[in-house]
């Protein structure tokens, strides 16, 4: 069957085995060609393709429909939880709906990375470090994604890919 097997319409195994959960990771620009490369043929990975990659319409036009569509693809990889999802530019926004399918029927997710993208609820008006509470990593927080989103794709792949080595705390 080849280096890569195809389990459905969009969803490809790249890096089938290894001793981490798969990483199903949801399209975004060149990110499903950077991100294998980084990870290494011991790190499981799945990726999702665009609907339409192939010059067909796209079946799925909400994220809602299009996070269930992938779902489904999902769950022929794996049955149970707990998920390790991450997606880029959209891919982003249907891996957090995704997420919230999964979380919304009891289901864990043990890993939300998202690249650049914005959520249904994202506020605009970013709030400054200084405008950290006492107690709180927030000013932390607040510089590392602005220092993290002024990388380009291939720097921000291999920032994930260095972060899924990292020991479990």
């Amino acid at each position: 069957m080849g280096k890569h097997r195809k389990f459905g319409p969009n969803l490809q195994l790249i890096h089938p085995d290894g001793p981490a959960p798969v990483l199903f990771w949801v399209h975004g620009d060149e990110s499903n060609d950077y991100l294998p490369s980084y990870l290494g043929s011991d790190q499981p990975l799945a990726i999702f393709k665009h609907q339409g990659c192939h010059g067909e319409p796209a079946a799925h036009i909400r994220v809602e429909t299009i996070a269930a569509h992938y779902l489904s693809q999902l769950r022929t990889v794996q049955a149970e939880d707990p998920y390790f999802l991450g997606g880029y530019s959209f891919g982003g926004t249907v891996a957090f709906e995704m997420a919230q399918q999964l979380e919304a029927k009891g289901e864990k997710v043990a890993l939300l990375f998202i690249l650049d993208s914005l959520s249904p609820s994202t506020d605009l008006n970013y709030p400054s470090p200084e405008d950290s509470r006492p107690g709180e990593n927030r000013a932390e927080i607040l510089r590392l994604r602005n220092v993290f989103f002024r990388l380009n794709v291939y720097d921000m792949a291999k920032y994930v890919a260095e972060r899924l080595r990292l020991p479990s705390a």
